[in-house]
């Protein structure tokens, strides 16, 4: 099964089998265990997510390749699920791993913002929009689907903090393949964020410029299991 081919289309359900699947035949997998965190953000699960991205992250503490893109997932849960603290902290582990990865700051400023320290949101919001000057509120509601029961108020709150914050309201356009529009966190979603990519072929969701990628998991499992042997 091709989990990450069904997060992208926004088919949450069929997602987690595949992934739930990839884990059953191998519970070391990592990059599955932290997918299946990813996806969990869209259904309303935010703190089962930080529990199923810190097993990853236990899995494989020193792929520096993905402990960005993962510390960024369990801080987007971490917001997801209003625990701004939490958030700041992985947020700015997320980005001590990956100083270049521009697309953190909008998340980290509203963790700033929810934590009481303003300026330091704001400032982060500038410095974002300096970068991606056609950054806005339609962007966001564009890119990240609220039809969720849980996930769509969680997601109201984080537009008007970054509403609050100086991010201009702009105009919605009509998506040309609603199948795309829809993703968690990838081509763009979720302030762009995107699977992690493995050096040279992470999880940041980054956003990415390293997302689309889409993860073959039978093949990604056949190679676990040459490596163990």
């Amino acid at each position: 099964m091709r989990g990450s081919l069904f997060r992208a289309r926004g088919e949450w359900e069929k997602a987690i089998k595949a992934f739930e699947r990839a884990l059953d035949l191998n519970s070391d997998y990592a990059e599955a265990r932290a997918e299946l965190g990813r996806i969990k953000i869209e259904l309303g699960l935010a703190q089962e997510a930080i529990a199923d991205i810190d097993k990853a992250i236990a899995l494989s503490p020193t792929d520096l390749a993905s402990l960005s893109g993962w510390h960024f997932w369990a801080g987007q849960a971490a917001l997801h699920a209003g625990d701004h603290k939490t958030a700041l902290e992985r947020l700015l582990q997320a980005q001590q791993a990956n100083p270049a990865d521009h697309n953190i700051l909008p998340w980290l400023a509203v963790a700033y913002g929810g934590s009481g320290q303003e300026g330091k949101a704001r400032a982060l919001i500038a410095e974002y929009l300096d970068k991606m000057s056609g950054f806005t509120l339609s962007t966001w509601h564009q890119d990240n689907p609220r039809d969720h029961p849980i996930v769509g108020p969680q997601r109201d709150r984080i537009a008007a903090t970054l509403k609050q914050l100086g991010i201009p309201e702009g105009r919605t356009k009509a998506a040309s393949n609603p199948d795309l529009t829809s993703l968690p966190v990838a081509p763009q979603s979720i302030f762009h964020s995107a699977a992690p990519r493995r050096a040279p072929n992470a999880c940041a969701f980054q956003n990415s410029e390293r997302s689309g990628e889409i993860i073959d998991i039978e093949h990604d499992l056949s190679q676990g299991f040459r490596a163990k042997g």
